[in-house]
């Protein structure tokens, strides 16, 4: 956290982009339950994500849950990083604006959250 405190109170840092990506080796050990091959620190993130898979997409496939999966971790991130004291500041007094992506290595494409919608959209590049 003081990494961001600091780019946030001394840098000035108006953004900060959390990123997931769908081919993600420790979310894929989460869709498997393959707790064991996890990193440590992973370690608490995996059950919770297991429930909300679990609870909110059971029905569909492992390969269908993985985009979920990355962006229900994102967005567990950025819910994470509100709680921070300085982040919350920072936003209140709107100095900071913080950016959920996911990332597919296989199709390339970048999907961006947009929390007034409460939804993920294609991510467009303008000329």
């Amino acid at each position: 956290m003081a990494t961001i405190e600091y780019a946030i109170e001394l840098k000035a840092v108006a953004d900060i982009v959390l990123c997931s990506h769908v081919d993600c080796t420790s979310l894929g050990h989460i869709l498997s339950a393959e707790e064991a091959q996890l990193p440590a620190a992973w370690k608490g993130i995996a059950g919770p994500l297991q429930t909300s898979i679990a609870t909110r997409y059971g029905q569909l496939s492992t390969q269908e849950q993985a985009p979920v999966i990355a962006a229900e971790h994102v967005l567990n991130q950025v819910e994470e990083l509100t709680r921070q004291p300085r982040v919350q500041r920072a936003l209140n007094e709107d100095r900071l604006r913080i950016h959920a992506w996911v990332h597919s290595e296989e199709t390339g494409s970048l999907r961006v959250y947009d929390p007034s919608s409460g939804h993920f959209s294609e991510a467009t590049l303008e000329a």
